[in-house]
């Protein structure tokens, strides 16, 4: 039995390494020259201002009362210009700041690198500065610097200590506030710093995070995030009088901006309005004053009509052009000419420069491909042929000579969408091969699952070795091994490539008991409706994964087969019934977070609190001894919960509940030890072990929701156990988990083929409940307030993935009381588990790679 898991394992590790390798790769290229941006640039410095967090609709509101909060922002904003950038998912620091200060969409699974510091690998605006300072977070600031590569950087961070959630987050802003005048007065009387700062091409970037951390403790539409922006428009208003007056010259541009927006409940990280929408306001050298009439302050409901509309990455090409450093060279941003207020000439050299800056990455991702492969086997871009690029060329340049600027600018304009298509395709060159080979890989592993089903019931004999493999295989790998290695593929694509063949021997190594393989292939037209009911099914559980609520027709397909089966317990098919529509409801609910309701939590803590209590004083059951320790811990759950909603949000949890939280979390791992071995016992104790950590991060209708979904799962069980009897009487208080199944096992059918599905349903019902794919992307901090008091993402991740476990736990316990007690075996659903599971990511990669 081990051999085929550990094959399991392997297959499916290959699997979803391939998922990042194929979707997930980092576009970042080296090998390219830099383009500079002009030789004379509108401005001698740049003042960069990011405001971490801060959404667009609240900086641009028509209220009077958000207005006041921002008067030098929108003043400056007439000045200059304004609109807002879109922001790609995921809507995360690290990706917003590479985007704005690099122009790259970096892969998303570099996110977690902004965690641990680690430098970019690719080009920046700071990279391509004279000198640049520096100022904020050090999750952000620290990573543009490239160890002793970046001696022309200077960086100044806070510690990573005074990020405290519900604590006053003014102290951020205002700490680089204060660095940067200190800086300017510093400059006064040190020759050399004032020397440094006087030259061309100078950067001041300020990262503000105080807002980010107003909106996740308080939310967007609070006072405190309110006065967060107040804050930030008064302390940028003092740097400015501050800048103008220490250099004097007008040659400074400013830009203001934000890496990312936010949810209406503080969280941040999926694809919404509010979080890929933010506010851009640029004055300053070589900023073009705005077109609208003449004090009309900036509107959001007037972005769509007056006011440029950019993707973020596009800001890093604007930031280059300002002060004439090369773009970075990795950028795929186009720059927004709508800004800039330059000559005709100086427009049509930004644009073609720009142009020749997306070019080196298309010709260098082009060159790879050209010497990577056979001619046979080389397929050209032809929207941009090699042809068509060398004609546009002659045509650009003959254009300057003579002087016609504006064809060049409308030239360049027009072709760099095409340019930017022409550099995905090669950088995805070889995609739609590497998912063909996925396929097979998946389609050939389902084939060896089933046959591991098979082979657990004798109706095919299959002892395979690992090493073992026919002599066509042999001969098919070293074919397809030496064109790939000829053509300089990387060697993870003979993983991909050649997997499939291995499996495909696997599957097909063995006997086939016939006469067992007919008499499982008995077809009748219930048979038929299972089949269809099952196909729906598994088809709606692949689609909860874009909308939650199919979970809901799931639902319904379990209470037809709960009418239509052989039970005559309707008491038992009724409880069932209701248990679906109880839980539909729960999926038609909000997902958690978005309107935090402690006292749901509070009032559902109290209840289980008080039922074991009443177990204990009335000595409800003959076992009680593990019900004074339950009582126990539930009280104190109960406690800390109280605290938790009635403390001042402006001051922080007390240590006492931290730590008591801590204890609860790691005693109810044990809880679970201290209860006999009778089914109904021990369930009810998991049950209670589970819902405390549950209860310690719930904001809402977790705990209730999870309590109705263990029942279900009970009541499940129940109806399964009696489907297997065959209607005979047994006592559940009987039933222990020391005791030997007393029923034969049968061969695989199509009952383990329906319990995998329904095993496989609690598990994504137990998941999208409560939450959706975004939400493990963007979480509420409050989730967590329990147990962590600053930003520590690594121990936040990993207890937003328990509490997301934890359901899923409990549906794996009831699956041993399903083995034990019918006449399934482990194994058979197992395995049926996994080719639904892979059937399912099947599909999902189909759809991806069409």
């Amino acid at each position: 039995m081990w051999k085929p898991i550990l094959l399991g394992v392997f297959v499916h590790c290959i699997l979803l390494y391939a998922a990042l390798d194929i979707f997930y790769s980092s576009p970042v290229i080296h090998g390219m020259s830099p383009q500079g941006a002009s030789s004379s640039p509108p401005a001698r410095r740049l003042v960069f201002i990011v405001a971490d967090g801060l959404r667009a609709d609240t900086l641009f509101s028509k209220k009077r009362c958000l207005q006041r909060n921002s008067l030098f922002l929108r003043r400056m904003s007439l000045r200059g210009s304004w609109g807002y950038s879109q922001c790609r998912v995921p809507t995360e620091s690290r990706p917003g700041h590479v985007a704005l200060l690099s122009g790259i969409y970096e892969d998303v699974n570099a996110v977690t690198r902004g965690w641990r510091e680690n430098p970019v690998e690719f080009d920046s605006v700071l990279n391509q500065s004279r000198y640049t300072w520096a100022w904020g977070s050090p999750d952000i600031v620290s990573i543009f610097v490239k160890g002793k590569y970046a001696s022309h950087i200077f960086v100044d961070a806070y510690a990573s200590e005074m990020q405290q959630f519900y604590q006053d987050s003014s102290q951020l802003d205002e700490w680089v506030f204060d660095k940067v005048e200190q800086f300017l007065n510093d400059s006064h009387y040190n020759s050399t710093l004032r020397s440094m700062v006087m030259e061309e091409k100078v950067v001041f970037f300020l990262h503000l995070l105080g807002t980010d951390v107003a909106g996740h403790s308080y939310k967007p539409h609070s006072e405190e995030y309110e006065k967060s922006i107040l804050l930030v428009d008064r302390g940028i208003e003092k740097l400015y009088e501050l800048f103008e007056k220490f250099f004097n010259d007008e040659q400074t541009a400013y830009v203001f901006t934000s890496d990312h927006g936010m949810t209406d409940w503080g969280s941040h990280g999926s694809g919404t309005l509010d979080e890929i929408s933010t506010p851009l306001i640029a004055w300053g050298a070589g900023i073009r004053t705005t077109t609208a009439p003449k004090n009309a302050p900036p509107c959001w409901n007037d972005i769509d009509e007056q006011h440029c509309r950019i993707n973020q990455v596009d800001v890093a090409p604007l930031l280059a052009s300002l002060i004439g450093i090369n773009f970075p060279m990795n950028s795929v941003g186009i720059l927004p000419l709508d800004l800039l207020n330059v000559s005709q000439k100086a427009e049509s050299l930004l644009m073609w420069n720009n142009f020749k800056q997306i070019l080196d990455q298309f010709l260098l991702l082009r060159k790879r491909k050209v010497e990577a492969y056979f001619e046979m086997f080389f397929r050209e871009f032809n929207d941009f042929s090699f042809a068509k690029m060398e004609v546009f060329v002659k045509t650009v340049e003959q254009l300057l000579v003579q002087k016609r600027y504006s064809y060049v600018v409308r030239l360049c304009q027009k072709w760099i969408p095409t340019l930017l298509r022409g550099v995905d395709y090669y950088h995805r060159y070889e995609q739609r091969f590497l998912c063909f080979c996925i396929v097979c890989c998946f389609i050939t592993w389902i084939a060896c699952a089933i046959s591991f089903v098979f082979a657990n019931d004798g109706i095919v004999k299959n002892d395979f070795t690992f090493m073992h493999s026919s002599a066509y295989v042999y001969w098919i790998f070293c074919f397809f091994a030496s064109i790939f290695y000829l053509n300089s593929f990387a060697f993870s694509y003979y993983l991909y490539a050649l997997l499939p063949f291995y499996l495909y021997n696997v599957a097909t190594t063995g006997k086939t008991n016939i006469k067992l393989l007919l008499k499982l292939s008995k077809v009748n037209i219930s048979f038929m409706v299972e089949i269809i009911l099952t196909v729906i099914f598994v088809e709606m559980l692949l689609a909860s994964f874009f909308f939650r609520t199919s979970l809901v027709v799931c639902n319904a397909i379990l209470i037809f087969w709960s009418v239509r089966i052989n039970l005559r317990d309707w008491k038992t098919k009724l409880f069932w019934i209701v248990l679906c529509m109880i839980t539909s409801i729960f999926l038609n609910l909000p997902v958690v977070g978005q309107s935090p309701f402690y006292f749901m939590v509070i009032g559902f803590s109290g209840f289980i609190t008080l039922f074991f209590s009443l177990l204990k004083l009335c000595n409800w059951t003959n076992n009680c001894r593990y019900i004074h320790p339950l009582c126990i811990v539930f009280h104190l759950a109960l406690t800390v919960n109280l605290s938790r909603a009635t403390t001042e949000l402006e001051e922080p949890l007390p240590s006492a509940c931290r730590l008591c939280s801590w204890i609860l979390l790691i005693s109810s791992a044990f809880m679970p030890l201290i209860s006999n071995t009778r089914v109904i016992v021990r369930l009810l104790t998991v049950w209670s072990s589970i819902l405390l950590p549950l209860s310690l991060m719930s904001v809402s209708y977790e705990p209730i929701f999870f309590s109705f979904y263990a029942i279900q799962l009970w009541v499940w069980i129940w109806i399964e156990m009696k489907l297997d009897r065959h209607g005979r009487m047994f006592c559940l208080q009987d039933l222990n988990f020391k005791a030997e199944c007393q029923f034969s096992q049968s061969i695989a059918c199509m009952s383990d083929i329906r319990k995998s599905a329904i095993f496989i349903f609690f598990l994504l019902l137990g998941f999208f409940g409560t939450g959706n794919i975004a939400s493990i992307n963007s979480f509420d901090p409050k989730f967590v307030m329990l147990f962590v008091s600053e930003f520590s993402p690594f121990l936040m991740g990993a207890l937003l993935m328990l509490k997301i476990l934890l359901p899923l736990l409990f549906a794996c316990c009831t699956l041993r009381v399903l083995e034990l007690f019918t006449c399934s075996k482990l194994s058979t659903i197992y395995w049926y588990a996994v080719v639904i599971c892979d059937l399912l990511a099947l599909v999902w990669k189909c759809v991806s790679c069409a």
